[in-house]
């Protein structure tokens, strides 16, 4: 058991880091690859923002010189341990150690689990989402319930201080969790499969808000509510974007929510190139969207994006649309050089256009959005198609939005001016009318 004044040192020393939303503490055994083993005291902890620490009092560790010191501590390590409630925490890492003094140790590790000793089996998961602001459809907007193919209802719940945490994170720095995602299982054997959809829920929430949304944690528990196991884990975070949501989160757009994640789910399972590329082109969207840094990087994430979808394009036989024009288009390369030949005569130009030639055989840019748009019945007029195409070409190939190409007076000053602004909020809207339709 580990001594009062152990314990507040520990608490203390988490404390140090951040606000804790989870700690615990206990006694436990390190146990290094060659088989060096030590028992200890230690307290672990869960900030706001996903990071968890590990501390333990090291005096048996700390016994020998300085450069052994050094040379254990980096080594990679399984502990074990029980909480002081009985609960058992195990975790494996090689984390970062900071020393923080004479018989303490702090790790930084990425994930640890609490489990308790029974061994029945998993009926409901919660997952601590952070990040997802909502009004629900029942239990007076507290609970969001979504149908989900081959699943049993699936529902999100507010946490108790739901509206307190949503004040914190409009600050836009703000993280927490805000909800939890709960998932029934039929049996044990689902639990893989329900852990995956949960991810793909988080990258579709995250495309519905404009921000990153992702869990933090998830709980287990049996038929009769009792908690099975634990696992607590250190994501990639970001707070609330500074754009308004894809989907507002008020009262009004409750339908528009459910209806979003209900299809657009369903669009991941009909086409498995867009269930391939959707974490991926989730994390790029947000990314693009979070409108913090330099806006000229934030327009070339947008537009880089752009590129991502066409190769989403390219890859889906629904869209019947390839990138190169011609399959054999070796009489064509072998006659225009004949005539790159007969007017240039420097074998440098000469050889530099060569090299250019299989950009003719590629089908343009425009074409591709324009077939996009196209076939997933999205009406955009052509001159947006041309002044997003426009945008995209600037920005990849001078790092400048058009508008500060056709008016260089407006890349002499350190703030973006209006006119850049405003190309920018065209881009992320252009993008999101993309992605609304693309996941029906």
């Amino acid at each position: 058991m580990v001594d009062a004044t152990n314990r507040n040192k520990m608490h203390d020393i988490l404390r140090y880091y951040g606000t804790l939303l989870f700690d615990c503490y206990g006694e436990g055994k390190i146990a290094y690859e060659e088989g060096k083993q030590y028992e200890c005291n230690f307290g672990i902890g869960q900030l706001f923002d996903g990071s968890i620490y590990f501390v333990t009092d090291a005096d048996i560790i700390i016994s020998g010189k300085l450069s052994y010191i050094f040379e254990e501590l980096d080594k990679k390590f399984n502990f074990n341990g029980k909480t002081e409630n009985g609960l058992t925490i195990t975790f494996c890492t090689k984390g970062l150690v900071l020393i923080t003094g004479p018989i303490y140790l702090v790790y930084k590790i990425s994930l640890f689990k609490i489990e308790t000793n029974t061994n029945d089996p998993i009926q409901k998961i919660n997952f601590g989402l952070t990040n997802f602001l909502f009004t629900g459809n029942c239990n007076d907007g507290k609970e969001l319930s979504v149908n989900l193919p081959n699943l049993e209802p699936i529902t999100i719940r507010q946490l108790p201080d739901y509206d307190m945490i949503v004040k914190q994170l409009n600050d836009k720095k703000f993280i927490n969790v805000t909800s939890e995602l709960v998932i029934s299982l039929k049996n044990d054997a689902e639990f893989e499969k329900v852990e995956a959809i949960s991810r793909t829920i988080c990258y579709l929430l995250s495309i519905c808000r404009g921000s990153k949304i992702v869990w933090m944690y998830y709980t287990c528990f049996d038929e009769k509510g009792i908690v099975i196991c634990q696992v607590r884990m250190d994501p990639t975070i970001f707070p609330l974007s500074s754009l308004p949501e894809l989907i507002p989160s008020d009262i009004f757009w409750v339908n528009s929510t459910k209806s979003f994640l209900e299809k657009s789910y369903l669009a991941t399972i009909d086409y498995p190139i867009l269930k391939e590329y959707l974490g991926r082109l989730s994390d790029l969207y947000i990314d693009a969207r979070i409108g913090s840094g330099y806006i000229d990087t934030q327009g070339l994430k947008s537009v880089v994006l752009m590129e991502i979808i066409v190769k989403y394009v390219l890859a889906d036989s629904r869209f019947e649309i390839k990138e190169i024009i011609l399959e054999d288009d070796e009489d064509l390369k072998m006659n225009i050089k004949n005539v790159i030949k007969s007017m240039i005569q420097d074998k440098n130009i000469r050889s530099a256009l060569y090299e250019n030639l299989t950009g003719i055989n590629r089908t343009p840019f425009k074409k591709l959005i324009e077939r996009l748009c196209e076939k997933i019945e999205l009406k955009v007029d052509e001159s947006d198609i041309e002044s997003f195409v426009k945008s995209r070409n600037a920005l990849i190939h001078t790092g400048f939005f058009s508008c500060e190409i056709d008016n260089p007076e407006e890349r002499k000053t350190d703030q973006p001016s209006f006119d850049t602004f405003k190309e920018y909020r065209f881009i992320i809207n252009f993008i999101d009318k993309i992605f609304l339709k693309l996941f029906n």
